[in-house]
Formats: C-alpha cells, structure tokens, sequence
C-alpha cells in the first residue's frame, strides 16, 4: 500500500500480458532495491529535493545517510572534535567556564538537512506506522569526506579512527550501496553520478573485496541468489589495488576533492600541513615559502571562502593531457584573481589509490 501511494507501483484491475496484478510505474535499474528498513522514506524525500540546487548532490548523498546505522565510532569521534574545536574557540574569546560547558552539551556531530529530514519523518511515520522504532538518522560521514577532500587514510587520521577502520569502510560500503539502490536513475544528475563513482572507487582503493565480492552477488555469479544471499563479513586487508586513474569519473572527482583541500588548508593559514604536499619536480614548498607568496593575498582580503560557490566548478580546470590543475581562490569581493597552480601525478596517484598533486606555486592572475 505503501509503494502504491507513493506512486512506485499501481495496481491492476486485471492481468497483464506477463499475468501481473502489480507493476512498477517508473523506469528503475536493474540493482534498485528497499533494502533498508526506510528506504522508502529515503525514496519519498528525493522527490522534495531541488534538482537545481548547487548542492543537491550532495543532499541526495545525506538522505542516502540519514537511514543508515550510525557507526557510533564515527559519530562519537565527530562529536569529540566538534567540542574540542568550540572549547578552543570559547576559550580564545574569553568565554566563562559555566557558560562554555553549558555550550558544549549543545554541540553535536554534523547532520545536514536534519530539520527538514524530521519534518519529513514525522509525516512519513503518521501515513506508515510499521516503521516502528525505526527512525531517521541525520548525519554526515561520507559527505564530510568529499566536503574536505579526505580520503580514507586521512579521514581516519583527522579523527582518529585507527581502531574503527573496519567500521567506517563497512559504512562508506553501505553508503555507496544505498546510492545505487535507493536512488532511481532518473534522480541522478552528472553531479550524484560522480559521487556515485568516487565512493564506490574510494571504498575499493581501500578493500575492493567489499564491492567486488557485493557486485559478484548482484550479478548472481556462480548461481548464488542476489535476493536471498547474506552480505560477508569482510575484513580489510591489502588487496591488490586497481588502477585507480582508470576510472574518469571517480579519478576526476578525487583531483577536485585535493585541489579544494589546499584551498581549506590555505584558508586556515596551515601552510605547515600545505608545505606536505609534494612540489612539481619532486621538491617541496617550505611553509616560510607559501607564507611569503601567500602575503599580498591576505593584505587584501581577511578570508578565503571555503562554501558550495567556492567549490564550483568553474573554480577549477584540470587539462587531462598536460595534467595541469588550476584551482581558483573565491576572495571575499569575488575578483577571483588568485590561483593554485598543480600538476597531477598519475604515478603516486597509482601508488597512492587516490588523486596525488605536486603544487607548482600561489599567483595572482597578471
């Protein structure tokens, strides 16, 4: 009854040609799937989004979140290092201890979209009352990921996941599932398609095991039921990686993910995080150097934006036969006169299962 409100599927009044009383109404891929417990929710609320949004690819990634498990490592670990950020900050402004713990109880992990996940939730729950105790579950792990161009290994150092490895890469697989199943095709702009392809190549540079084996089941290789057959526990090991540049789509997205995390880096004043970066020719950029090119820049401007417009893509150029990369600055005026000049490395990149740069330098355009 569910499906049929929601316009999924219409009953007949009598036998199809193939002998259905129950059809599907919308074009959905062969792997489309309910397969968690609010994916029609998750179905439903894709429909609100704004297609034309700067940011509804990311918006269908946190749907796709909001009915997943919280991986409570994860969680606990964000929420830390949301306090631990809001107590440094209190303290720099000279905020009374009473009035800093009575904040902190206040800070929680990110949850995109969760006042409108809610309302949408509440009025779910009155029209299916067999959701139960499931409930939505706001959150933002792959999608902090992309935001602040991570990879793997670097998002489980940023919060110190060293001992929850296993569990992150089971949700980031869950994740990247969620995209293929619970979103219907016609839902995807280029946009979604993209992300699609860099989590699901994210998790596979990682442990291709927990996809490869997953897409062997949805294919039904060796006679093995997709409908009946239980997910393994896999654990991440050291598969031998694939190419990683091979794949355009995915390859792309993590090239645009690391020039905007030099952006972030930048932005914060981290030019000793910055000076980690690899420099074209094999060398590296001291901090003391990128301190002194960066100079005029924040003579001029008090901040370098780090929002949805700061990442767009006319923001970036990235000539596939050279390898260069440019990666624009967004001043708060918008001349957009400054630059970050990169190449890509398509060797580490291999070595390294994700995007690598060597920066050239910082300039403003003559």
């Amino acid at each position: 009854a569910a499906l049929v409100d929601a316009g999924v599927v219409e009953q007949l009044g009598e036998p199809d040609h193939e002998g259905r009383m129950v059809r599907v109404t919308i074009d959905l891929q062969d792997e489309f799937a309910l397969h968690q417990p609010l994916s029609l929710f998750a179905l439903e609320v894709l429909e609100e989004l704004d297609h034309e949004a700067d940011d509804y690819a990311l918006d269908v990634l946190s749907v796709v979140e909001g009915v997943l498990e919280n991986p409570r490592p994860v969680i606990k670990a964000q929420t830390d290092r949301a306090k631990s950020e809001a107590m440094a900050e209190m303290k720099m402004r000279g905020v009374d201890y009473d009035e800093r713990i009575a904040k902190l109880d206040e800070i929680t992990f990110p949850k995109p979209l969760n006042e409108f996940l809610w309302g949408c939730f509440q009025t779910f729950r009155q029209h299916h009352p067999w959701v139960g105790d499931n409930t939505v579950r706001p959150k933002a792990i792959a999608r902090e990921m992309y935001e602040m161009g991570f990879g793997f290994r670097d998002y489980v150092q940023y919060h110190g996941l060293k001992r929850s490895e296993g569990v992150l890469l089971r949700y980031l697989s869950d994740a990247y599932k969620g995209l293929i199943q619970n979103v219907p095709e016609q839902q995807k702009t280029d946009e979604v398609w993209d992300l699609q392809e860099w989590l699901g190549e994210l998790v596979r540079q990682v442990d291709s095991s927990l996809i490869d084996e997953w897409e062997r089941i949805q294919a039904g290789a060796d006679g093995i039921d997709a409908s009946s057959a239980a997910p393994d526990e896999l654990v991440a090991l050291e598969p031998e990686r694939s190419d990683v540049t091979t794949n355009k789509r995915a390859f792309a997205v993590m090239v645009r993910n690391e020039a905007f995390r030099l952006v972030q880096l930048l932005a914060r004043r981290d030019y000793t995080a910055f000076a980690e970066v690899p420099g074209a020719g094999g060398g590296r950029l001291r901090s003391s150097d990128i301190e002194e090119q960066m100079a005029p820049y924040w003579d001029e401007y008090s901040s370098i934006g780090i929002d949805a417009d700061a990442r767009h893509l006319a923001m970036f150029t990235w000539d596939r036969p050279s390898g260069s990369v440019t990666q624009i600055l967004a001043d708060p005026e918008a001349n957009f006169e400054w630059r970050i000049d990169a190449e890509v490395d398509l060797e580490a990149s291999r070595t390294e299962g994700t995007a690598v740069l060597a920066v050239v330098g910082i300039r403003r355009l003559e």
